[in-house]
């Protein structure tokens, strides 16, 4: 099944969904997932990103199996794969820092869904992402990613997160005709930005320098 939308989370829209579920236990929450509904920890990875929640990021992740692949694993050892336990480090010391010394929320994040497919038990999302950072090297990043779900016990988790480059993802649609009746001249995902860096070297950078 495909999907193509553009989201952007603010923390309104964190803030009414805070209303209507539990993040933090995830009983209660699973009680209101069906296996479409998986995208929902998709979701909630996002808003704590704008909303620089520790909590319900970790809560996203399986401690378990998690994986984080970077965008360019031949960089060197800082590049190679990590597991729950240097993401959590280096996204507590992320969050920290921009919340201690930056504008809350310090991030703004925009990601838009290129394809998304669940079974009872697995799911995988692939969207691009733009994110503009208060931090001067790493203004503007940019590119793709690809997250693998799974449903353990009744709740759902991020078991890998792999960066890749945007441009793989990014699907454009046709320019509209003159005489068509309604306009298709739109672009449904993030056209790939031609940044200096992406998210991968973000999450380096937190990791080797906190």
């Amino acid at each position: 099944m495909k999907t193509l939308f553009r989201r952007i989370l603010p923390l309104t829209a964190l803030s009414s969904f805070l209303l209507s579920c539990d993040l933090f236990s995830p009983s209660a929450y699973a009680e209101k997932l069906t296996p479409v509904d998986s995208i929902a920890v998709f979701h909630n990875m996002i808003d704590a990103y704008n909303t620089l929640d520790k909590q319900s990021f970790y809560h996203s992740l399986d401690s378990n199996e998690f994986l984080f692949i970077p965008e360019d694993t031949s960089l060197g050892e800082e590049y190679s794969v990590w597991d729950f336990y240097a993401e959590s480090t280096l996204t507590y010391s992320m969050f920290d820092e921009l919340e201690n010394d930056y504008r809350i929320p310090p991030l703004i994040l925009q990601v838009d869904t290129t394809y998304f497919s669940a079974s009872d038990t697995h799911g995988f999302i692939y969207a691009n992402y733009y994110l503009q950072t208060p931090i001067a090297a790493y203004e503007s990043l940019s590119g793709g990613l690809e997250l693998k779900i799974h449903k353990r016990g009744n709740y759902w988790y991020i078991t890998e997160w792999k960066d890749v480059p945007g441009e793989t993802l990014y699907v454009a649609h046709p320019a509209a005709e003159e005489d068509t009746v309604e306009p298709i001249d739109t672009v449904d995902t993030i056209a790939p930005w031609d940044t200096d860096h992406n998210w991968s070297d973000f999450k380096v950078y937190f990791k080797t320098e906190f």
